[in-house]
């Protein structure tokens, strides 16, 4: 009788143990999905600050700090790198301190960057 309590008590841990593994592995799914939305919000709003930036200055910003002096601010875990800026076009990349994912944008004449490979067209590895 005490082995099949034994028995018993080891399948129901072990049963726990998997739930339990399925449940942080959920969990850590939903916060890259969460961390890439945040990134696509990010690069959409850095464009248009970048186009905001061009009507007034002639080009685009070449960096966050030139558009921080705007009133442009990143949200919290974010940043982006600007890989190209010019008259004609800009190219950037996302990232968030939560996830090793990154988010890709370029318009115009920039030179495309990461997954991006359409003027326009925002994509995330």
């Amino acid at each position: 009788m005490p082995r099949l309590r034994l028995a018993e008590t080891l399948v129901w841990v072990l049963v726990l143990g998997l739930l339990a593994v399925a449940a942080v592995l959920q969990v850590g799914a939903s916060l890259q999905r969460r961390s890439v939305s945040v990134m696509r919000e990010e690069l959409m709003r850095f464009a248009v600050a970048q186009e905001s930036y061009l009507y007034d200055a002639g080009i685009y910003a070449p960096d966050i700090p030139a558009l921080e002096a705007r009133g442009f601010a990143l949200g919290t875990g974010v940043g982006v790198e600007v890989r190209e800026a010019t008259v004609d076009g800009w190219a950037a990349v996302a990232t968030h301190e939560d996830t090793p994912r990154r988010c890709y944008l370029y318009v115009r004449t920039a030179g495309p960057v990461g997954g991006a490979t359409q003027d326009g067209s925002l994509e995330c590895d």
